[in-house]
């Protein structure tokens, strides 16, 4: 009897112990608390670091805007020029072998920027400036872009302190990308900018 009594109590143990070993340790559950060293990505919960992106050193540079100019007058190679449009007017009559004799720059701002499509006159001593100044084209519209204050002046509508903001606003933001943007500069809204439309251009 005693050693059947024994046998029973080793049966017991041995199934206890059985049973125990089959159930998992549960170190980290979706369902349970978050370890602090895992790594969140987006929503996704995860043991590892997402994938880090590496900065791009070889990115290709931009590419550079473009601007046709045309150079005439006293140079020495008159013609359409392609520069940098963030080119000045003193380069694009360098491009084009420099003024030549008997020329006057004086009528010229030589550091304005130049813009696609604006013609450079420079004049020989003696000739009338009036084509010469920045800002004025063969189709009698004023060139907001190039355009110096008294230039600008010259639009109806336009006085000595809106041209000056005109001037400021170019200074600050650069060019127009075209003639409706000139609504951007303060004191000019849609009545304005109708009377004017019709004599500017970028």
């Amino acid at each position: 009897m005693k050693n059947i009594i024994i046998s029973v109590c080793v049966l017991i143990v041995a199934g206890l112990l059985t049973a125990c070993s089959g159930e998992e340790e549960i170190i980290f559950s979706d369902e349970g608390s978050k370890n602090p060293d895992d790594v969140y990505a987006g929503d996704t919960l995860s043991g590892e670091a997402g994938p880090v992106e590496k900065p791009d050193y070889a990115k290709e540079t931009e590419p550079v805007e473009e601007a046709y100019i045309y150079v005439c007058g006293a140079v020495k190679r008159p013609g359409v020029y392609i520069m940098e449009k963030d080119s000045r007017i003193y380069m694009a009559i360098e491009k084009a072998g420099g003024v030549s004799d008997g020329a006057d720059v004086s009528g010229l701002n030589l550091a304005s920027s130049v813009s696609d499509g604006m013609e450079i006159y420079v004049p020989k001593k003696g000739e009338s400036t009036d084509r010469a100044k920045a800002g004025v084209t063969d189709d009698g519209l004023v060139n907001i872009n190039t355009a110096d204050k008294e230039k600008l002046m010259t639009i109806k509508g336009i006085g000595e302190s809106r041209a000056e903001d005109i001037i400021a606003y170019r200074e600050s933001n650069g060019l127009f990308g075209k003639c409706e943007d000139i609504k951007n500069v303060n004191g000019i809204k849609d009545g304005l900018y109708n009377k004017i439309k019709d004599q500017i251009k970028v």
